[in-house]
């Protein structure tokens, strides 16, 4: 289990250090049910395309566990007046939780709303699930957070 803590942090160290070269990188912090509770960053890959990624703890069952998740969000942005915008998005991931005796993985489909003010975004998503380990059903998560872009 250690193992796989450590192979995990370093791919997400080695994955964000690449992403970092494109810019346009938010930081945050995220409040979740079953997602993370814990940080958040955004890193944007194109005009309407990004990666985001949340490390914390989930309070959801198992009485707690660490919980990652990573995903490929696409934006449909909506300028508002002044510098604000506004831009519903969805995309394709992944959730992995680890507790002492547990281990969880599961596919996310994050369907969110975020609000850019920049430098500040806020963002509520809610994520469809196909839970694959340890069994194979459906669930949802949801989170809500804030980062601040540079």
């Amino acid at each position: 289990m250690k193992r796989l803590v450590i192979v995990s942090v370093i791919m997400l160290s080695v994955f964000s250090g690449t992403l970092l070269a494109y810019g346009n990188v938010g930081l945050g912090i995220q409040a979740g049910y079953v997602e993370p509770t814990g940080i958040t960053a955004k890193f944007w890959i194109g005009g309407q395309s990004a990666i985001d990624m949340a490390v914390g703890w989930s309070l959801s069952r198992y009485n707690g566990y660490l919980a990652a998740q990573a995903g490929y969000l696409y934006h449909f942005p909506i300028p508002l007046s002044g510098s604000g915008s506004l831009a519903p998005y969805l995309g394709i991931g992944g959730l992995m939780g680890i507790a002492n005796d547990y281990l969880g993985l599961a596919a996310r489909i994050p369907l969110g709303l975020e609000f850019t003010y920049a430098p500040i975004g806020v963002y509520v998503q809610l994520d469809p699930l196909l839970n694959l380990i340890p069994a194979t059903n459906f669930g949802l998560a949801a989170g809500i957070g804030i980062r601040f872009y540079f």
